[in-house]
């Protein structure tokens, strides 16, 4: 997939860590710093647009390198819903609106490539990955929701709409369990941070 598709790439990079104690998004991971490995994937795909909203400097100064316009979200603390939030108020008008984490760095293109697919064939509807039986990112919402989604409080996220939406949503399982994980404690970073 050359062209560009009418999706605005939207990534989460504003977390506070809190189960880990410390800037998780910071730590090196096989080669890179955590949050690069999704920062460099989103990067090289042909989305409308890629936004990330963050709290940190670092991470800004290194996305807009990557073509990405940075939101900054000195609130953090208000939950990903904020996040969530000001990336659509960012975003342009598009058909839908893929929301990515900052410490999922297992996650491979082909992947995101055919969860795109899905959603240009069904692009009223949720697209949902799930990895193994469980629920992950990224999440694909339509242009449809985008009202509902800028209404969400705290820490609840997407959920609430997903919840709403659950019948349907379109949910696709990869059978590849590790591309759904996320490094959010000492013991996942440990056993995964080596190649």
């Amino acid at each position: 997939m050359n062209k560009t598709n009418d999706i605005a790439a939207i990534v989460m990079a504003s977390g506070l860590s809190r189960r880990m104690g410390e800037d998780k998004l910071k730590l090196p991971f096989r080669g890179k710093l955590l949050y690069q490995h999704i920062v460099d994937i989103v990067s090289d795909l042909p989305f409308k647009e890629k936004i990330i909203v963050t709290s940190k400097d670092y991470i800004a100064e290194y996305s807009k390198g990557k073509n990405f316009t940075t939101v900054m979200n000195p609130e953090a603390y208000k939950g990903q819903s904020l996040s969530i939030i000001k990336g659509l108020e960012k975003a342009s008008e598009s058909k839908g609106y893929m929301f990515f984490v900052a410490d999922q760095p297992f996650l491979k293109k082909e992947t995101i490539l055919h969860l795109i697919q899905i959603f240009d064939e069904n692009s009223d509807k949720i697209t949902l990955p799930f990895f193994c039986g469980i629920k992950g990112n990224p999440v694909i919402f339509p242009h449809r929701l985008k009202k509902d989604l800028l209404q969400i409080e705290g820490d609840q996220g997407g959920s609430v709409v997903i919840k709403k939406e659950w019948d349907k949503s379109i949910k696709i399982d990869f059978n590849h369990p590790i591309e759904g994980l996320d490094i959010d404690t000492m013991e996942n970073y440990n056993k995964y941070k080596e190649s």
